[in-house]
C-alpha cells in the first residue's frame, strides 16, 4: 500500500516495504531513510515552517501561502503542539 507524506516540495507517494534490521526490529526502510515517523503525515521541517509563519499572520494565509496541500486545521494543530505545556498545581 502507498504511503503519501507531505513536504515542502509538495506530496511524496511511495511504496513501503518492511525489513528486519540488524536490531532485530523490524522497520520500513524508506522511512527510516528519509527520517519519516510512524504515523506522520506532514514531515518536521513543514511543521517548523508552518508554525513560524502562523506566528505572523493568520492561519487562512499560511495556507494561501504555502506550496503544499494543508489546511487550516492542520495549522492550528501544529501551532497547538509547539506550545509548551502549562504546568498547574495542585491545589
Amino acid at each position: 500500500m502507498p504511503r503519501t507524506v507531505i513536504t515542502l516540495i509538495g506530496e511524496l507517494t511511495y511504496k513501503r516495504t518492511y525489513y528486519k534490521h540488524k536490531s532485530g526490529t523490524m522497520i520500513y526502510l524508506t522511512d527510516h531513510i528519509i527520517g519519516v515517523e510512524s504515523f506522520e503525515r506532514v514531515i518536521k521541517e513543514l511543521c517548523a515552517e508552518l508554525v513560524q509563519k502562523a506566528a505572523s499572520m493568520s492561519m487562512q494565509k499560511v495556507v494561501n501561502v504555502s506550496n503544499v496541500p494543508v489546511s487550516r486545521q492542520t495549522v492550528n494543530n501544529k501551532v497547538l503542539s509547539r506550545q509548551p505545556k502549562n504546568n498547574q498545581k495542585s491545589s
